[in-house]
C-alpha cells in the first residue's frame, strides 16, 4: 500500500502536549512530512483567534481547519479557502429552542473573526459554562430574550455537565439542516460540548474537501485524534486512522492506538503509516 500523502491531525489532546504545547520531535516529524510532499493539516475545533495561540506562523503545516472544519485557511498567511456559516433562520429558531429547554449555550459570530459570541445562561451552577465566560469575558455579550443581538452566526456551542443523547435526537429531529457534533470539554475534561453547524461540517468534511482541492486520493489520507469530534475525521481514514491512548476507551476500541500527547504519540503514529 502506498504511504499517505495526506496527514490530518488534532490539536489538543493529541498534538499538543499537557501544557499546550507541541514537542520537538513531533514538530520535527512535521518537517519531514513536509519534505516528502505530504500535506500536513491540523484539524481542531479551536476558532482562528484560538487557533493562533499554540500554533506560530511558522509552524510546519499546510492548511488549518479550524471551528472543527466549519473554515479553513492555509498556513502561515491564513487565507481563507473555505468557510461556512448557520442560516440565518436556523439559528433563531434553534436559540428559542435551547432556551426553552433550559440549555447554557454560545452563538459565535461568522467566520473567519468567530471569537465574538452571545450567551444564554439558563441557570447558575455550570461551572464549566462559566469558566468559558470567564475566559474570553471581554467578548462575551448575553443574548437578550427578545434575540435582537443574535449574531449572524458560525456554530452554536451548548455546554452540558454531562451528555444528554435524548437532546441530541430531539436536536437532530428538529433541526435535520444542522450537523451536532460532541466533543469533551477541553476545560475540565469531564463536560460535554454539543455544537452545531451547517448540515456536513466536520472534520471529515474538511479532510474530503482538502484532498479534492490538492488532487489527493482521500484514500492516501491518515488522521490522527483524541476525542468525539475527530470521529468523522478519523472514519475516512480506515486502517490509517490513529487515536492517542489519552483517547476514551470506545475510541481506542475502533482506531489503531498509539502513545499519547505527552509522549509524542503522533510521532509514532507517522512512523507506523510509513513503515519507518
Amino acid at each position: 500500500m502506498p504511504h499517505p500523502a495526506a496527514v490530518f491531525t488534532d490539536l489538543d489532546g493529541t498534538l499538543l502536549d499537557s501544557r499546550s504545547q507541541v514537542s520537538p520531535a513531533d514538530r520535527g516529524t512535521l518537517r519531514w512530512l513536509g519534505d516528502q510532499g505530504v500535506l500536513r493539516v491540523a484539524a481542531t475545533g479551536r476558532n482562528l483567534r484560538s487557533a493562533r495561540k499554540v500554533i506560530d506562523d511558522g509552524f510546519p503545516i499546510d492548511y488549518l481547519a479550524f471551528s472543527t472544519g466549519a473554515g479553513i485557511a492555509r498556513w502561515p498567511s491564513r487565507e481563507l479557502v473555505f468557510e461556512s456559516h448557520l442560516p440565518d433562520g436556523s439559528a433563531r429558531r434553534l436559540a428559542l429552542v435551547l432556551m426553552g429547554l433550559g440549555i447554557d449555550f454560545m452563538v459565535h459570530h461568522r467566520l473567519p473573526d468567530s471569537h465574538p459570541f452571545a450567551f444564554h445562561r439558563a441557570a447558575p451552577g455550570n461551572g464549566d459554562f462559566e469558566h468559558r465566560l470567564a475566559l474570553y469575558a471581554e467578548f462575551a455579550e448575553p443574548l437578550i430574550p427578545d434575540l435582537a443581538n443574535l449574531p449572524l452566526a458560525s456554530q452554536f456551542v451548548c455546554v452540558l455537565p454531562h451528555w444528554r443523547p435524548e437532546l441530541e435526537r430531539q436536536l437532530s429531529l428538529g433541526f435535520p439542516e444542522l450537523e451536532l457534533i460532541r466533543a469533551t470539554s477541553p476545560l475540565d475534561h469531564l463536560s460535554v460540548w454539543l455544537e452545531l453547524f451547517p448540515k456536513g461540517i466536520s472534520k471529515g468534511s474538511a479532510l474530503l474537501w482538502l484532498c479534492q482541492r490538492e488532487g489527493i486520493d482521500p484514500r492516501r489520507a491518515m488522521s490522527v485524534g483524541n476525542d468525539y469530534n475527530d470521529l468523522a475525521m478519523l472514519e475516512r481514514c480506515g486502517d490509517l486512522a490513529f487515536v492517542v491512548r489519552n483517547a476514551p476507551e470506545p475510541l481506542r476500541a475502533r482506531f489503531r492506538t498509539c502513545p499519547d500527547n505527552d509522549s509524542s504519540g503522533f510521532s509514532q503514529a507517522v512512523r507506523l503509516a510509513f513503515g519507518r
